[in-house]
């Protein structure tokens, strides 16, 4: 199994429904449990240490070219967190393409 593939299985993300959104939500906390080295639960570290700010459009607009694995995670822990105090944000990230650009980075990754 490649390393990211319990999340980027998800590819396409193009229309979500709530209950493919709640597996998805629950397969990157399984991610988190069981990747424990990755210190995702440390995401807003990860993101500043890689000069993105846990905001929206931060996240949104962050260039990934060049982040290593670990930092697309804390994109996706952080979407997953923002849900939790925005409802929608992350159907907001999904149909803005973020999502699938993130996890297609991760596919990219798993390839190399």
């Amino acid at each position: 199994m490649k390393q990211y593939e319990a999340l980027t299985k998800y590819l396409p993300m193009l229309e979500v429904n709530a209950k493919e959104l709640r597996n998805f939500i629950d397969d990157v906390y399984n991610f988190i449990d069981n990747h424990q080295d990755y210190e995702l639960n440390n995401y807003i570290e990860i993101l500043k240490e890689n000069n993105i700010e846990w905001k929206i459009d931060s996240m949104q607009n962050a260039d990934i070219s060049t982040l290593d694995g670990k930092a697309v995670l804390a994109l996706l822990v952080g979407a997953v967190r923002v849900e939790r105090f925005c409802d929608g944000t992350m159907r907001s990230f999904v149909k803005e393409g973020q999502i699938n650009k993130w996890l297609t980075k991760l596919k990219e990754l798993d390839k190399k």
